[in-house]
Parts: structure tokens; C-alpha cells; sequence
């Protein structure tokens, strides 16, 4: 049970930079998304 507690610490502590780091990697695609959308809307959602 303390290895649980353990990883879960860990893991709680690695949380910001993995964060930061989903916030640099998707920027682009999620801007490429952006202006696809702003160009042509979609035609149906679900």
C-alpha cells in the first residue's frame, strides 16, 4: 500500500509539467483546428 501512496505522490507531483507541456505541444494543431473551423464550418455535430 505504500507503493500506491507512493506513485500517486510522484504522479501528483510531475501533474504541472505535464500540463505545461500538453499546453506546448497541442497549441498548433489546436490553432490549425481553429481556423479550419472559422473557414468552414461544420456540417453537422453530434
Amino acid at each position: 500500500m505504500g507503493n500506491a501512496k507512493a506513485l500517486m505522490a510522484q504522479e501528483l507531483s510531475e501533474a504541472p509539467l505535464a500540463v505545461r507541456r500538453q499546453e506546448e505541444v497541442l497549441a498548433q494543431p489546436l490553432a490549425a483546428l481553429v481556423q479550419r473551423l472559422e473557414h468552414r464550418a461544420p456540417q453537422v455535430v453530434v
